[in-house]
């Protein structure tokens, strides 16, 4: 069945490494600010090509699972992580997907890509153990974001809202723990009720 985000995604992943600008020494501070502890089962939904999925693992020293809707881009991941056992990847629709029990849910640069957010608040609610906390953050401010966006089709994202309303949809299942919309970051902590 044809999914436009699934396919936008798959003719982004040969490219996809080449143009990444991530600071993993940025995102390493920001991830053990939140508190990612030894032992915590982590899922890195949206994964992409596991772009932060080995740091997430250095950090957790635990088993860190992927989930993305582009095969391609799984196919990339699998093979940059071919030698670690203890991550590991699929290819999937995550809201469509028999819950897996987590301690913390890292959506990594892909929110805007969920256009559906109380589907996605409830689905995260029943994949996170009691407590469990998702991680929502991006490594450009809200505004690059949307102006990222602009020009592209509507149907593959929705534009980033300040904290406050983009936490609406999550009110129901979460408390918020941290909002940061900062010029070098978004940033959304919350955990489970």
């Amino acid at each position: 069945m044809p999914n436009p985000i699934r396919d936008f995604f798959d003719s982004l992943a040969p490219k996809w490494d080449s143009r990444a600008t991530d600071n993993l020494s940025t995102l390493e501070t920001i991830f053990k600010r939140i508190g990612i502890t030894h032992g915590e089962r982590i899922l890195d939904l949206a994964c992409g090509t596991g772009v932060v999925t080995g740091l997430l693992h250095q950090l957790s020293k635990a088993p860190v699972h992927g989930i993305d809707l582009s095969p391609k881009m799984i196919e990339i991941a699998k093979a940059k992580y071919a030698d670690e056992k203890d991550i590991s990847f699929e290819s999937g629709d995550f809201l469509e997907l028999p819950p897996k029990i987590y301690d913390l849910i890292v959506i990594y640069n892909a929110s805007p890509h969920f256009t559906d957010m109380k589907k996605l608040s409830s689905v995260l609610a029943s994949n996170l153990a009691s407590g469990g906390r998702f991680l929502i953050l991006h490594s450009v401010s809200k505004e690059a974001i949307n102006a990222h966006h602009q020009g592209m089709d509507r149907a593959l994202f929705r534009d980033l809202s300040p904290i406050a309303t983009e936490f609406l949809p999550f009110e129901e299942d979460f408390t918020l723990l941290l909002g940061e919309d900062e010029p070098d970051h978004y940033l959304i902590l919350g955990r489970k009720k």
